[in-house]
């Protein structure tokens, strides 16, 4: 009998010790590849066991609704919530070192470096430009969480975020040149 067949014949017996013990079943001979699965994406081992922990949940919760492999179904069910968590929880900026020589070294007159490159941004930059650029930069938020918020299209937060991002770049080497 295949699994995915004796899954459902153990479920419509609801006895909850024959379910829990297939689940236990199921979870021991899957754990390592659900893992495997996740570690090509999460390199953090806490990470991993915890969005392994996520799909088994997951399974468990849906096990009556599966009607594709086990295998298939916690295999990319696993891929699917590393590429989530990857998502959700990372931030990548490129940034170029010059651009950060050019940063660490304004200051204003007080010596506060972040104070005032926000000063000449808020300076520069339209008030809708500023307000992206500090959503996206300071608050985390995505493109999409954005243009919600402000009520416009994605793109168009794209478009603004990134050129807000290159006036931004000419104030500060601006400023920086003139003092």
């Amino acid at each position: 009998m295949n699994e995915e067949r004796k899954l459902h014949q153990v479920l419509k017996t609801g006895d909850k010790e024959i379910i829990n013990s297939y689940f236990e079943e199921i979870y021991n001979k899957y754990k390592g590849l659900v893992c495997f699965v996740i570690a090509k994406y999460i390199k953090n081992y806490d990470d991993i066991v915890d969005i392994a922990q996520d799909v088994f949940l997951s399974f468990f919760n849906n096990a009556d609704k599966v009607n594709s492999s086990i295998k298939y179904y916690l295999t990319t069910s696993a891929k699917n919530k590393a590429l989530n968590y990857i998502k959700k929880y990372s931030r990548v900026s490129i940034v170029d070192d010059n651009e950060l020589d050019v940063i660490q070294d304004i200051k204003n007159d007080n010596g506060d470096t972040f104070e005032y490159v926000m000063e000449v941004l808020k300076e520069t930059l339209t008030t809708q430009e500023y307000e992206i650029l500090c959503l996206h930069l300071l608050d985390n938020y995505t493109f999409k969480k954005i243009s919600l918020k402000q009520n416009i299209n994605e793109s168009t937060v794209k478009t603004l975020y990134y050129r807000a991002v290159k006036k931004g770049k000419l104030a500060i080497e601006r400023k920086y040149n003139d003092e």
